[in-house]
């Protein structure tokens, strides 16, 4: 395997974003996706303001050639699933990743055991998706991946065992359906229990691969460039070289586009994903790399309104709708019905047009919180001390340089803590809330009776939050065997697209919380199934 270190220049070298108007916006979401692409596969002029869509002179000059049945952009859940696709149907596959190792995100990963489900839960198990989705996604690739999910995570799982830090099944259930005998069997396998996260899972699948002989990894080749024949076949990939230069990488069956989303190009998110502009995001270089190959390409872009993943899991427990503190911004001001509009997926939704602390806010509540929301469940005392960086408690399953919480004996004192601006004004926000709630009646955004509780009993707790955006969940359009479709939804031959660089598969505003570990679930059955089309020559 490759050497690899950290550093490496970004391959389109992008500056400062200008501007784009609403009408711009329109007009990449609609007329410049089904614009027709010229003879190298650019976009056509009405798109060629936008940098993304600037496809470069070809390459060609390379300082090496490596030859492979399939080549897998990117090393990441979607890359992993690919590749043990690839293999399992007697490939010889290379990896090649921009950085100097997987990277990866979520704790587990979801799929269906059709042996277990009757069709009928089958069935209601793609309607959930869809509805959570607002019917949006493309029926045909979420079937796909619920009949093919559990057979896609327990592949990795198997090839997983023979690591360092094999993966667990974490959890088995039927999941059914109110009125209905539909039942479909949910199998969950993470690489551990947390702060054990899939990242670790990519590592581990790394070691194994090292010692399998059909999988090679190059890590710090970043593919820039696809390679297309006459007919505008695929044929390979351009890679960047560490020290300069560059490698071709010639696949006789396909190339596989697994490099996660776009969300560190400025651009592109201003474009596609609008509701991100403002917010902080979670990872570094995800810029698009595999949707700007695959446009250049003449792939097709999914509709523009991308799904994104924005939320904190990081601060403090995951307090949903269903325990409805008192929310309010940086300045001390309520913001919302906390039961109503509180919940941890779409709360950012709220937070789009402000301009100053995007994604942060705070929730307040009080020691008496275990009995005023008794019927919300919520954790014991014990457990919140966990999230309390001042409290001297041993600390699992959590990232301490991130948490958030604090337990004060006056309100002042925690306003300083959770680093309110306007303490005046907060106190001033708790004490008409706890006139309302003396009432019984919210009278600034209709919450509930039932729900107001008053803020009234020392010590004071609240949780600074601090919503980042972890993914974008929009790309390329695909077809149920992930080859990439140009603008009239024809396959590009020897193209293929998974994981988050693929689309349309979401389709909802926010990610679709209801079921866990679809995400990486997702990542992983897209990625297995593009390497199987690939290495059978779909």
């Amino acid at each position: 395997m490759r050497e690899a270190n950290l550093s490496r220049r970004g391959f389109l070298g992008l500056g400062a974003v200008a501007a784009v108007s609403t009408a711009a916006v329109g007009l990449a979401g609609c007329a410049s996706q089904a614009a027709p692409a010229n003879e190298g596969g650019q976009a056509a002029e009405e798109t060629s303001g936008y940098r993304f869509m600037q496809k470069p002179e070809p390459i060609t000059e390379v300082d090496e050639t490596h030859d492979y049945d399939v080549v897998v952009v990117g090393l990441g859940a979607a890359g992993m699933g690919a590749a043990i696709g690839a293999v399992k149907n007697g490939a010889k596959v290379a990896i090649v990743q921009k950085e100097i190792k997987g990277i990866s995100q979520g704790n587990s990963c979801s799929g269906v055991d059709l042996e277990q489900s009757n069709e009928e839960g089958v069935l209601a198990y793609i309607n959930k998706i869809m509805a959570e989705s607002d019917l949006r996604p493309k029926r045909e690739l979420v079937d796909m991946y619920v009949r093919r999910s559990g057979e896609a995570v327990m592949a990795v799982y198997e090839y997983g065992q023979a690591g360092s830090l094999p993966p667990i099944i974490r959890s088995e259930s039927d999941v059914t359906f109110e009125g209905t005998d539909a039942v479909a069997h949910a199998v969950v396998v993470a690489p551990g229990t947390k702060p054990i996260m899939w990242q670790d899972g990519i590592e581990n699948f790394a070691e194994v691969a090292e010692a399998d002989p059909s999988i090679d990894i190059f890590y710090e080749y970043p593919g820039v460039q696809l390679v297309q024949d006459e007919s505008g076949a695929v044929t390979g990939v351009i890679c960047e070289i560490k020290n300069g230069g560059y490698a071709q990488f010639n696949a006789a069956n396909g190339v596989i586009l697994a490099t996660g989303d776009y969300q560190n190009d400025e651009e592109m998110v201003e474009v596609f994903c609008p509701d991100c502009v403002g917010f902080d995001f979670k990872q570094v270089n995800k810029t698009g790399d595999g949707h700007k190959m695959a446009l250049w390409a003449g792939a097709h872009m999914e509709r523009v309104g991308h799904t994104k993943m924005i939320h904190d899991m990081d601060s403090g427990p995951m307090f949903t709708a269903d325990i409805p503190f008192l929310n309010v911004d940086m300045q001390g001001n309520r913001f919302c019905d906390e039961k109503t509009n509180g919940s941890m997926m779409f709360i950012n939704n709220l937070m789009r047009d402000w301009t100053e602390d995007k994604g942060q806010y705070c929730q307040i509540f009080d020691a008496a919180y275990e009995q005023k929301y008794a019927d919300s469940k919520p954790p014991t005392l014990e457990k919140l001390m966990v999230y309390m960086p001042e409290e001297d408690v041993e600390r699992t399953g959590v990232i301490e340089s991130l948490i958030d919480t604090y337990m004060c004996d006056t309100l002042e004192e925690l306003a300083e803590k959770l680093q309110i601006k306007d303490v005046d004004n907060f106190l001033k926000t708790v004490n008409e809330y706890n006139k309302m709630c003396e009432a019984g009646i919210d009278s600034a955004f209709g919450k509930q009776g039932a729900y107001m509780q008053p803020i009234d009993t020392p010590p004071y707790i609240g949780t600074h939050r601090h919503v980042r955006v972890s993914a974008i969940l929009g790309g390329i359009d695909v077809d149920a065997q992930l080859h990439a479709l140009d603008e009239n939804m024809e396959p590009i031959k020897g193209l293929f697209v998974a994981g988050n660089t693929a689309g349309p598969f979401y389709g909802g505003v926010d990610y679709p919380a209801g079921i866990p570990g679809m995400s990486v679930g997702r990542a992983v059955t897209f990625g297995y199934v593009a390497g199987e089309s690939a290495a059978q020559g779909k």
